[in-house]
């Protein structure tokens, strides 16, 4: 029996496994197209502006980051994956330097008195966040983290950038007009090249811990930010193809960390909780088939009743006893069985064990001759009321007819006969 609930089970999980990848591939599809739409979309406008191009893709990626933090905030009770949590919160922050940067960029004016430096350096602070970020994940596997905590750690850092960026100058030069990069937005970029290439490193090092997917999305999403961060590196000027490709790949870096999270964050979630439901629920079953088979393979008379009377389960045995089959017994009230009618159910046993809250036991005679020995067992729910009882009868027609026989051979009995003790007394 083990090994056909074993059988079935991995039948279930093989179907549980195919209704996901279906699932996975044609949220693929789905995505591919609405990805290629957005490309499509801003390809047009990128041949009449740059600055219309950089703000379009710029928006759609911090929107994109952040909707992958409110999927990831506000569902932190079902995300156990460290990793998803944190790169999800990461990216928020990221998305915030990014608007900023945004806003900042040449001939866009929303914010007054900057300048293409200023741009650059959030340019830079949002790269050096992400790069770091994406190393630590290999830092925090199988590990759990506080989402809070982390909140407010990069809301500290978020703030320190922009406040020194911003409100106190003290940020190193990233861009002089008439000079181009300065040294330490070219040594910036290269260190920053160097952590995505470590933290690629430390994921494949770490790959064990991780579903293939998964791992290659991360790795995706690293490679594709090395990839624009190599091409931020070789434009000279904000008007340069090379800085319209670096885009491009951010965009791509952003919607794939979407995808993970949509994936590992409340896909997978979602269906697992329904596989271990599903699980539950046939262990039960197997569970009460294995019970149902026990129990009818036992010589006694057991009845399942809930405090109405109502039966709700009965062996083979009981239903040998009354004639009828399991589907005409369930739902009759138990007083049909052994009472003769309506008024004499007070006199039931079961009606004692109701009122007493205890176990009962007596004996019933049945309409065909049996006589039977009862025991009702009250079953209590959590907050102590009666809510079933289980009825277990004993045929002991045969042992109290001879009784019955001894008693009248022994008092007929022309010879005298007494029992005594160990000790001589008369019992």
């Amino acid at each position: 029996m083990v090994f056909q609930h074993d059988t079935i089970q991995n039948k279930y999980s093989s179907f549980y496994n195919g209704k996901i990848e279906a699932t996975n591939k044609y949220n693929a599809l789905l995505h591919f197209a609405v990805v290629f739409f957005v490309i499509t979309f801003i390809a047009y406008l990128f041949r009449h502006t740059h600055v219309h191009f950089h703000v379009i893709i710029e928006f759609i990626s911090i929107a994109i980051g952040w909707s992958a933090f409110l999927l990831v905030w506000n569902t932190t009770s079902i995300v156990k994956n460290s990793a998803i949590l944190f790169i999800g919160i990461a990216y928020f922050f990221i998305g915030i330097i990014n608007f900023s940067h945004a806003i900042s960029y040449p001939g866009i004016e929303i914010i007054p008195d900057v300048n293409a430096n200023v741009s650059t350096q959030l340019r830079i602070a949002g790269r050096a966040m992400e790069a770091c970020s994406l190393l630590y994940i290999s830092f925090i596997l199988n590990k759990r983290i506080i989402p809070y905590i982390v909140l407010f750690i990069y809301t500290c850092i978020t703030a320190l950038g922009i406040i020194t960026i911003f409100v106190w100058p003290v940020f190193p030069a990233c861009y002089v007009e008439n000079a181009g990069h300065t040294s330490f937005n070219n040594i910036s970029e290269c260190i920053i090249c160097i952590i995505f290439l470590v933290a690629s490193y430390c994921l494949w090092k770490n790959r064990n811990s991780f579903e293939h997917n998964l791992m290659m999305l991360l790795q995706g999403m690293i490679y594709l930010s090395l990839l624009s961060e190599i091409a931020f590196i070789l434009y000279h000027d904000f008007y340069d193809i090379n800085n319209h490709i670096g885009y491009y790949f951010n965009f791509f870096t952003i919607y794939l960390l979407y995808y993970a999270i949509l994936q590992y964050g409340l896909n997978r979630p979602y269906f697992k909780l329904l596989h271990k439901f599903e699980d539950v629920t046939h262990a039960l079953e197997y569970v009460k088939s294995q019970q149902d088979l026990i129990l009818d393979h036992q010589s006694d008379y057991i009845i399942l009743q809930n405090n109405k009377g109502t039966i709700l389960w009965i062996n083979q045995a009981a239903c040998e006893l009354v004639g009828l089959a399991k589907e005409e017994i369930i739902g009759k009230q138990y007083y049909e069985l052994w009472c003769k009618d309506q008024r004499d159910v007070t006199e039931c046993l079961v009606e004692k064990t109701t009122k007493s809250g205890k176990i009962e036991s007596g004996t019933i005679n049945t309409p065909d001759g049996k006589i039977l020995d009862i025991r009702s067992c009250p079953i209590f729910d959590h907050e102590g009321e009666i809510t079933q009882i289980l009825n277990v009868a004993r045929d002991i027609t045969e042992e109290t007819h001879n009784e019955q026989r001894y008693s009248y051979v022994l008092s007929t009995a022309i010879d005298g006969l007494w029992v005594i003790n160990m000790k001589g007394i008369i019992l």
